[in-house]
């Protein structure tokens, strides 16, 4: 089966164009599996962070949810201090 990878593992920051068509066996699926040929698909940026590493997808969301809850709380403390 073709895949698209790295032939080695990549060091944190590291991305030189490494991608590369590898050829890999197929898998065997177990009893109650299904085995799906996919004749296509794509890769973003965050496939290519995440092999190298660099992924912060969970932080950024976290950062965001601690943002809006300190804006929520700001302005629940601004209506409870008028009360």
């Amino acid at each position: 089966m073709k895949a698209l990878g790295f032939k080695r593992q990549l060091e944190i920051g590291e991305l030189k164009n490494e991608l590369t068509t590898l050829e890999l066996p197929t898998p065997e699926p177990d009893p109650k599996q299904l085995l799906v040929k996919i004749h296509a698909t794509c890769i973003n940026i965050d496939d290519i962070h995440s092999a190298e590493g660099t992924f912060l997808g969970a932080a950024f969301c976290l950062l965001k949810l601690l943002k809006t809850t300190r804006v929520f709380a700001e302005l629940m403390l601004q209506v409870l201090l008028k009360e």
